[in-house]
């Protein structure tokens, strides 16, 4: 087998999921796969992009003019 195809256990072994999930994203086709015969894997490449997909960026803090305020009067 390629090295850039991954079985669902490898998947599910990989992103720390139950396999059980990956083969339900399968059914509902949230994740890109390759069936062969009646074998399915997961490109590398898309697990990847399903990864980069899911990011969720931190809040930026924002500062308020009246704490920079009181920072300055304790200083």
């Amino acid at each position: 087998m390629p090295e850039n195809l991954l079985t669902v256990s490898e998947t599910a072994a990989s992103t720390g999921l139950k396999e059980s999930t990956i083969r339900r994203w399968i059914l509902e086709k949230r994740i890109t796969y390759v069936k062969l015969g009646r074998r399915v894997f997961i490109r590398r490449v898309d697990l990847d992009a399903l990864i980069d997909s899911s990011l969720v960026f931190a809040k930026k803090k924002v500062v308020r003019i009246a704490e920079k305020k009181s920072a300055a009067d304790v200083a």
